[in-house]
C-alpha cells in the first residue's frame, strides 16, 4: 500500500505538473505572433469617394488592391 507521505508526494508533483501546464498555455495565447488566416472575401467596399464605392480586392498572393465601382 501507499504510505500517507507518498500520496502527498505524487499529489503535489501532479498539481506542478497541471500549473505548469496552465501556465504555458496561457504564455502561447497571450504571445502568439502568428499570422491571422486570411479572409475569405476576395472583394470588399472599404469606403467610398463621391459616388463611388471603393473596393479592396484580395489576390491569391494575398495583396490588397484597391478600386472604384460607380454604378
Amino acid at each position: 500500500m501507499i504510505d500517507h507521505r507518498t500520496s502527498l508526494i505524487v499529489q503535489a508533483i501532479s498539481w506542478g505538473i497541471a500549473f505548469t501546464g496552465l501556465l504555458l498555455l496561457l504564455f502561447y495565447m497571450v504571445f502568439d505572433e502568428s499570422e491571422p488566416e486570411p479572409s475569405k472575401e476576395k472583394f470588399k467596399v472599404v469606403d467610398s469617394y463621391k459616388s463611388c464605392d471603393v473596393v479592396r480586392y484580395t489576390d491569391p498572393s494575398q495583396r490588397y488592391q484597391y478600386f472604384l465601382h460607380c454604378s
